[in-house]
C-alpha cells in the first residue's frame, strides 16, 4: 500500500519533467527556427527588387492600327497585351481565376500557409503513388511577384524571396490593385498576354461579351498554357474547364444549376476569318516604318500607341482584288511555265511533298500539290495537308506552253500536255466540292496607289501581287522609269510659261544639240510618221513624241526640270529631253501624290497614312490635318441652343493654307487635257467606267514597265506593273493593255454607286469655241466635229483663224494610224474604236 502510494508521486513528477522537457524543447526548438527563420528572413531580404515599382505598373502593351472606320487593321508588339483596369473586368472572369488559382486570395496576407500545408501533404501522397505530375501552393501574389520581379528558376532561395516579397506587397498594395496586375499580366497562351488578348486570341470578343463557359476557359490556360491549349489538345482543356466550374461552384461564386449548364457546352473557339481581315500588310508595314521614325521601334511595339489610319477598307479590297486580276489576267496570256519541280508519288508523297521548297511565296488561299494519277478529263492530286481533290482538264485551257515571252504554244487537246505524274504545282479550292484549279506563280508585280486629291489620305495602296508583311514594297519604293506618264509635267512648264491647250507645236523632223560628245537626239514618234501643225492637247492626247520634246525645247528644259522637283516626282532629274518622255525614275505613290495636285487645283498636299495617334492614355499626340477650325465650338454654347434659325448660328470653316505648286488656272488646263486623254486619247478605253475621268498611259522602252495614272474629281490612282529585274513585258504589251485594266477593275466598283462628277473650275479659267484642229477660233466654213471648248486663262490671247493657212486634219484621219510614242504608249483597240470628236461642252459652267 505504502509502496504504492510511494509510486503514484514519483508517476507525477516524471510527468511533470517530461512535460516540462518537452516545453523546454518545443521552445527551445522554437527559438532555433525563430532565431534561424529571422536570419533566413534577414539573409535572403538584402538586395531584393523595389517592389514600390509595381505602383508605377506599365506594361508593354500592343499597338494597335486602325483603319478609316474604326476596324482593327493590324497590330504591333512584343508581348500581345492590352490593358484593362480592374473595374472594366466582369466580376464572373475575376472569379474564375480566383476558384482556379487562389480562392483565398482576399483573406491570407500574400501567403496562404494552409494551401502550402495541404498541397505538401497532396504531394507526398502523389510520390507516394508514383504520380509525376507536383501541385502548387502559390498565391496570386506570389504569382506577380514571380512574373514582375523575380525569375522563374525553381530553386528553394527564390521561393523564400518571392514568400518574402508576396507578403511585403500585401502589407502595402490594395487586393484589387495586385489582381489587375495579375490578370493584366499574366501569360495565357498562343501569345496572349492578360485576360483582354486571350479573349480576343481564343473568342474574338472583349472580355464583357464572354460567357461563363468562356471565362472558365480562360482561367485553366495559366497552369500549363501550352499543354491546356484548347485549339491542340481540346480533350483535357474541357476538363480542365469543367474543374474550374466545379471550383466555381464550390466557392459559391457561381449555382449548381449555372455550373451544370455550363459544364454540358462544347468549348467553341472563334479567331478572326480570313474575309473579316483588310489585306493590308503593305500599308501597315509602311504605318510601322513612319511610326519608328516618329517615336522609335521600340516605342512603337511596347507602348501600346492607337493609331487611325487613312486605309478605306472597301476601296482597299477592291484595289487588291483588281490588282491581283491584273497581274494574273497577263501571267495566263502568256501561257504556262510548268510544274515547280518533280517528286516520287507512289510512297509518303505527303511528307515530301511538305518538304518542298518552292522557293517564292505564294497567297495563303493556295496548296502545295503532287500530280498522283491523270485520266482523259482530269488529273487527280494530293495536297500537302493529305487531303485528295482532281483537277479538271476543262479548267487548263488557258495553260498554253510558255515559249516565249511574245509566244506561246497552241490550246492543250489533253491534259499530259499540262501535267504528269509527279509533277509538283499549286492549286487552289473551286467552288466545287473536291475540284482544285490549277495555279502559277507570276512573275511579274507591281504597285498600286489611290489617295485623295484634296487631303492626300491614302486611302488604298498594295506593293506586290502576295499581300504578307516585311516585304519589297513596291508602291513607295520600286524606283522606276515612268514613260509617258511622265510627259505632263512638261505640258504643265508650258501652260506656265505663255502656251495653252490650243499652241500649235510643229510635229516634225527635229535633232537637238546633246553637248559635247554625244550625238544629237532625234525623238521620232512610234508610228515614224510626223503629224505637222499640232495643237498641245492633241500632243498629250495622243502621246506624241516630238510635238512632247519640241515644246519642251521651246520652253526650256530648266523650266521642265523645275516643275518634275517642285511637283515631288523626282529630287534631282537630270536636265536631259528624254526627262520628258519618262527617263527619270520615280515611285507609284510619288507618281500618284504629283497627278493628285493637278487635280486639287495645285495645291499641295504630302501623302498621309496616318490621320490620327494616341498614346496609351488616350491622348492625342498626332494629328495629319492641325488646322484650327474656327467657329466650330462656342465658349457659351446654351446661348445656340434655343435658336430655332439655323442662319443664326455661326458657319464653321477650316482654313485652307496649302502652298501652291501651280496656279489654279494651269491644274485644270492640264486635268483638262488629260480627260482629254480619255475621251479622245490613249485611254480610250476607260470610258467603259462611265464617269468623268482622266489619265495618262505610260510604257518604257522595250516594254519593260507598263504605268497608268487616273483619276476621277475625288480619287487618284496610280498603277504600276513590271518585273523586279527589269525586262520586256513582250511587244504588245503597254500602260494601256497591261496597267490600265487594274484601273479600270478598280475604278468600276470605287465609283459604282457615286454621281459622275466634273473636275471643278476655277474663275481664273474661261472657255472659249475653237477649231481643235488649228487652235483658233473657228469659221463658218469650220465642221462640227472640230469646234471645241477649250480652257483658257482669263488674260490668253486666242488667234484669229487664218483662212491662207492649211492646216491638215490628221487627226481626224487616226483610225488609220496609231496614238504615237516611242515609248510604245498605245491601245491595242484603237484601231475599232469609234473616234468621233464630239463637241465637250463643259458643265456648269453657263
Amino acid at each position: 500500500m505504502s509502496d504504492k502510494k510511494n509510486v503514484e508521486p514519483r508517476l507525477k513528477t516524471a510527468v511533470h519533467k517530461m512535460i516540462g522537457v518537452f516545453v523546454a524543447l518545443t521552445i527551445f526548438f522554437l527559438v532555433i527556427i525563430t532565431v534561424f527563420g529571422y536570419f533566413i528572413f534577414k539573409k535572403y531580404s538584402e538586395n531584393l527588387p523595389d517592389y514600390e515599382q509595381l505602383k508605377n505598373y506599365s506594361p508593354m502593351i500592343t499597338t494597335r492600327i486602325y483603319s478609316a472606320d474604326g476596324s482593327l487593321l493590324n497590330e504591333f508588339s512584343k508581348e500581345k497585351r492590352i490593358f484593362v483596369p480592374i473595374k472594366n473586368i466582369p466580376q464572373n472572369l475575376i472569379n474564375a481565376f480566383l476558384a482556379a488559382e487562389d480562392s483565398n486570395f482576399y483573406n491570407h496576407s500574400g501567403i496562404d500557409v494552409l494551401a502550402i500545408f495541404r498541397t505538401s501533404v497532396n504531394n507526398l501522397f502523389s510520390m507516394m503513388r508514383g504520380d509525376s505530375g507536383m501541385g502548387g501552393a502559390s498565391t496570386i501574389t506570389q504569382q506577380v511577384v514571380k512574373n514582375f520581379l523575380l525569375t522563374r528558376e525553381r530553386t528553394l532561395q527564390r521561393k523564400i524571396k518571392e514568400a518574402i516579397l508576396a507578403f511585403r506587397i500585401s502589407q502595402v498594395f490594395p487586393k484589387d490593385q495586385i489582381l489587375e496586375l495579375y490578370l493584366n499580366q499574366i501569360y495565357l497562351g498562343s501569345g496572349a498576354y492578360g485576360v483582354v488578348a486571350a479573349s480576343q486570341v481564343y473568342f474574338d470578343k472583349s472580355v464583357d461579351e464572354l460567357n461563363l463557359e468562356e471565362m472558365a476557359l480562360l482561367a485553366t490556360l495559366p497552369k500549363a498554357p501550352s499543354k491546356l491549349d484548347p485549339r491542340k489538345n481540346i480533350t483535357k482543356a474541357k476538363e480542365r474547364r469543367n474543374w474550374v466550374i466545379q471550383r466555381m461552384v464550390d466557392e459559391n461564386f457561381i449555382s449548381e444549376e449555372e455550373g451544370l449548364q455550363a459544364m454540358d457546352k462544347p468549348i467553341s473557339l472563334r479567331p478572326k476569318k480570313a474575309d473579316e481581315i483588310t489585306r493590308a500588310s503593305f500599308f501597315s508595314d509602311s504605318v510601322k516604318k513612319e511610326l519608328s521614325e516618329l517615336y522609335g521601334s521600340d516605342s512603337v511595339f511596347e507602348n501600346g500607341i492607337v493609331v487611325r489610319t487613312t486605309l478605306d477598307p472597301k476601296l482597299q479590297d477592291i484595289a487588291i482584288t483588281a490588282f491581283e486580276k491584273g497581274i494574273e489576267e497577263y501571267d495566263i496570256k502568256h501561257g504556262y511555265r510548268g510544274a515547280l519541280g518533280k517528286i516520287d508519288s507512289s510512297g509518303n508523297w505527303q511528307e515530301v511533298l511538305q518538304k518542298f521548297d518552292t522557293k517564292k511565296i505564294y497567297k495563303e488561299t493556295w496548296q502545295k500539290s503532287v500530280v498522283l494519277s491523270l485520266s482523259k478529263d482530269s488529273a487527280t492530286v494530293g495536297l500537302e495537308n493529305g487531303e485528295i481533290g482532281v483537277i479538271e482538264f476543262a479548267s487548263l485551257k488557258w495553260a498554253k506552253k510558255f515559249i516565249n515571252v511574245d509566244r506561246v504554244g497552241l490550246a492543250p487537246k489533253k491534259i499530259s500536255e499540262v501535267l504528269n505524274v509527279g509533277d509538283v504545282v499549286l492549286t487552289e479550292k473551286s467552288n466545287k466540292e473536291g475540284i482544285f484549279n490549277l495555279k502559277q506563280i507570276p512573275e511579274v508585280n507591281g504597285g498600286f496607289v489611290a489617295i485623295e486629291p484634296y487631303t492626300g489620305r491614302v486611302v488604298a495602296m498594295t506593293g506586290g501581287y502576295v499581300d504578307m508583311p516585311n516585304q519589297f514594297n513596291r508602291a513607295t519604293q520600286a524606283m522606276r522609269q515612268p514613260g509617258s506618264t511622265m510627259k505632263t509635267f512638261g505640258y504643265i512648264a508650258a501652260l506656265e510659261n505663255g502656251m495653252t491647250p490650243a499652241t500649235i507645236i510643229m510635229d516634225e523632223e527635229i535633232s537637238l544639240n546633246q553637248g559635247s560628245g554625244l550625238p544629237p537626239y532625234q525623238p521620232s514618234n512610234y508610228s515614224s510618221e510626223f503629224y505637222g501643225p499640232t495643237t498641245l492637247r492633241s500632243g498629250l492626247e495622243q502621246s506624241r513624241n516630238v510635238t512632247t520634246v519640241r515644246m519642251a525645247d521651246q520652253v526650256g528644259l530648266d523650266k521642265v526640270v523645275e516643275v518634275v522637283k517642285r511637283f515631288g516626282v523626282n529630287d534631282d532629274p537630270k536636265k536631259i529631253y528624254s526627262l520628258v518622255l519618262g527617263s527619270t525614275e520615280t515611285t507609284v505613290m510619288r507618281l500618284a501624290t504629283a497627278y493628285a495636285m493637278m487635280v486639287n487645283g495645285g495645291k499641295k498636299i504630302t501623302p498621309a497614312l496616318i490621320e490620327k495617334i494616341q498614346d496609351r492614355d488616350g491622348h492625342t499626340i498626332f494629328r495629319r490635318d492641325t488646322r484650327e477650325c474656327k467657329k466650330c465650338s462656342f465658349e457659351n454654347l446654351e446661348e445656340f441652343v434655343d435658336k430655332e434659325i439655323a442662319q443664326d448660328l455661326p458657319m464653321p470653316y477650316l482654313n485652307d493654307d496649302k502652298e501652291q505648286v501651280t496656279d489654279p488656272a494651269t491644274a485644270y488646263q492640264i486635268t483638262s487635257m488629260l480627260q482629254g486623254v480619255v475621251d479622245r486619247g490613249t485611254a480610250m478605253r476607260a470610258r467603259s467606267i462611265g464617269k468623268i475621268l482622266g489619265g495618262k498611259t505610260g510604257t518604257t522602252n522595250n516594254s519593260f514597265d507598263s504605268w497608268f495614272v487616273g483619276f476621277s474629281a475625288d480619287l487618284v490612282v496610280a498603277v504600276y506593273i513590271g518585273f523586279d529585274n527589269p525586262r520586256t513585258l513582250g511587244s504588245e504589251e503597254t500602260g494601256a493593255s497591261v496597267a490600265m485594266p487594274v484601273f479600270i477593275n478598280f475604278m468600276k466598283d470605287a465609283l459604282k454607286d457615286k454621281p459622275s462628277t466634273p473636275f471643278r473650275i476655277p474663275s481664273s479659267v474661261k472657255f472659249v469655241k475653237i477649231d481643235r484642229i488649228t487652235g483658233r477660233y473657228p469659221t463658218p466654213a469650220t465642221s462640227k466635229e472640230r469646234i471645241f471648248f477649250e480652257a483658257f486663262k482669263n488674260d490668253d490671247e486666242i488667234l484669229e483663224a487664218d483662212e491662207e493657212e492649211n492646216f491638215e486634219d490628221k487627226t481626224n484621219n487616226e483610225n488609220s494610224s496609231q496614238p504615237d510614242d516611242s515609248n510604245k504608249d498605245r491601245d491595242d483597240n484603237l484601231n475599232v474604236i469609234d473616234r468621233k470628236i464630239q463637241e465637250n461642252d463643259p458643265k456648269g459652267i453657263y
